[in-house]
């Protein structure tokens, strides 16, 4: 994720700890600088299904999302083999 400022490590704190978004807070499970030379690219892992979730917690903060690179779906790619392959023929470009 590209954020148009560099993140703090406050703020990164902040979105472990919780972001309170239409009333209910949503927790980050891990979040990191995804490039350590550059404080404005951040690895983010939640478990919430809100819509837009991720760019409404740095907005929250303060940032704006400049452009966002995937998602990675690890719960339903266990759970669900055939889900695994759908999601990599999207990310492939690959459409049925």
């Amino acid at each position: 994720m590209f954020l148009d400022s560099p993140v703090t490590k406050n703020d990164l704190f902040k979105l472990t700890e919780g972001i309170e978004l239409d009333g209910l807070t949503v927790v980050a499970d891990a979040v990191s600088y995804a490039d350590p030379d550059d404080k404005s690219q951040i690895g983010i892992e939640l478990h919430s299904g809100q819509n837009r979730v991720v760019r409404r917690m740095f907005e929250t903060l303060g940032y704006k999302v400049k452009n966002s690179t995937g998602y990675i779906l690890p719960d339903l790619q266990e759970e669900c083999p055939e889900r695994k392959m759908a999601l990599s023929q999207r990310q492939r470009g690959e459409y049925a």
